[in-house]
């Protein structure tokens, strides 16, 4: 219904859309539409012309989260990266989602190492 009435562009859509997004990736139900649905969210909800949003950390962090269990790593690293980037810009250093981001790219960064990608 918010898609209709606001546009996908509009926060809620896209709050929805992440929603059902984390969903499908919990229940295991489709991978595949979870992923394309987050990376249009992203799409449309992280331009870097644009404001940095809170939410699109949220966005990057669980796409990111899904490659890192798909082991595509080298996918994976530039969500997490963005991720810490908007979390820089829209939170103070320190706080919970600042460190959640960081510590995701840390963990990306000693996969790879150890992968030697």
């Amino acid at each position: 219904m918010s898609l209709t009435l606001r546009g996908e562009e509009h926060t809620d859509s896209m709050r929805l859309g992440h929603t059902l997004a984390r969903f499908l990736l919990r229940t295991g139900a489709d991978d595949g539409e979870a992923e394309e649905l987050l990376k249009r969210i992203i799409e449309l909800g992280d331009r870097p012309e644009g404001p940095a949003r809170a939410d699109a950390v949220e966005y990057h962090l669980l796409l990111g989260r899904h490659l890192l269990r798909k082991e595509r790593l080298t996918e994976a690293r530039p969500h997490f990266e963005r991720a810490l980037e908007v979390a820089e810009l829209v939170f103070p250093g320190g706080s919970r989602v600042h460190e959640r981001a960081r510590e995701h790219l840390e963990l990306v960064d000693e996969a790879l190492r150890s992968k030697r990608y």
